[in-house]
């Protein structure tokens, strides 16, 4: 009989395209867990001349992109009562490290005369919605100050974590700012405010404007 050809083989199914999941950052700490850092590759910490330490973009970075997600080293009240027994987020003694390594450039009614760890809170402190409590970043606090800033602080007190997001379009090597809560149309007012509270003079662009 004449030799039968032999049916093709089937053609393999074509392997599944994966699809990005996006995922979650979950900050948490318990015990001697240390807490999660999410911050973005679109910026980094380095010296700036004059100024100390500074968030520098490391590329164009697109309004509403969310930069940093973090929980603080510390949360506390802000009258001064107990403050050093506040809620550490980390274990104590490298929490307190990471503290006294932020700047302590505090203005107010005791200036020089704190101690260390007092001029850490009050110059890197985020009061708190409501005045009830502030918080203390090791990444967060290192954002520095514009009366226009181009960043925007948010606090979710469900996941205890702080997050930056920005609010206008950063182009690279530019710096990542935040507002240290000098909202007034008036530059003798901010400036007051900035000194009186965190002890330096603000040289921004709408300061610079208004002189």
């Amino acid at each position: 009989p004449p030799e039968s050809t032999p049916p093709p083989e089937p053609t393999p199914p074509e392997p599944p395209v994966p699809v990005p999941v996006p995922v979650q950052p979950v900050m948490h700490a318990s015990g001697d867990e240390a807490p999660r850092v999410v911050a973005s590759d679109a910026f980094a910490v380095r010296p700036i001349d004059g100024r100390g330490l500074a968030a520098i973009a490391r590329r164009n970075i697109d309004v509403n992109e969310l930069v940093i997600c973090e929980q603080p080293l510390l949360r506390l009240t802000p009258d001064g009562e107990g403050r050093f027994d506040g809620k550490y987020y980390r274990p104590r003694d490298d929490a307190r490290m990471r503290l006294l390594s932020l700047a302590q450039d505090v203005g107010g009614a005791q200036g020089d005369a704190a101690d260390p760890m007092t001029k850490v809170i009050e110059t890197n402190g985020i009061v708190l919605s409501g005045g009830k409590s502030s918080v203390v970043f090791e990444t967060v606090s290192r954002l520095n100050h514009d009366c226009q800033p181009n960043c925007r602080f948010e606090w979710n007190e469900e996941q205890e974590q702080g997050t930056i997001r920005v609010i206008r379009p950063i182009a690279a090597e530019s710096e990542l700012s935040i507002n240290y809560g000098a909202h007034s149309a008036q530059l003798d007012i901010r400036q007051r405010h900035l000194k009186s509270k965190f002890g330096f003079r603000c040289q921004c662009r709408l300061c610079k404007e208004q002189q």
